[in-house]
C-alpha cells in the first residue's frame, strides 16, 4: 500500500537542506509544519479536543492549507510553493503571525 505524502512536491532532492536551514529554530520550526500540513490551526486542535471551534476568524475551517492560501486576513500571494521557498516576506510574516503554529 502506499501512503500519501503532503506537499511531497516542494522536495526535490531529500539529500539537499531545504530553504530557511539557517533560520532562527522558530521559524525554521513553523515553516516545517506548513510543509508537513501538521500545526496549530484551528482544525487540527479542534480535532484533538483542544479547542472550541475549527473555523479560522475570518469563517472558514482553519487549515494550514487555507492559512496559506486563501485566508483573506493570513494568506501569502506566493501560496505553498511561495512559502516553502521562504523569500524574505514569507520570513516576515511566520515571525508576525498572531498565532504560533
Amino acid at each position: 500500500m502506499e501512503a500519501l505524502v503532503k506537499n511531497s512536491v516542494l522536495i526535490k532532492d531529500p539529500n539537499k537542506k531545504l530553504p530557511g536551514f539557517e533560520l532562527p529554530r522558530s521559524i525554521w520550526t513553523a515553516t516545517n509544519r506548513i510543509r508537513t500540513d501538521q500545526d496549530g490551526c484551528h482544525y487540527l486542535l479542534h480535532k484533538w479536543w483542544m479547542t472550541e471551534s475549527p473555523f479560522c476568524d475570518c469563517g472558514e475551517l482553519q487549515t494550514i492549507r487555507h492559512i496559506v492560501e486563501s485566508c483573506i486576513r493570513m494568506k501569502y500571494p506566493g501560496g505553498m510553493l511561495g512559502k516553502h521557498q521562504l523569500g524574505s516576506d514569507a520570513t516576515e510574516r511566520l515571525t508576525n503571525l498572531d498565532f504560533r503554529l
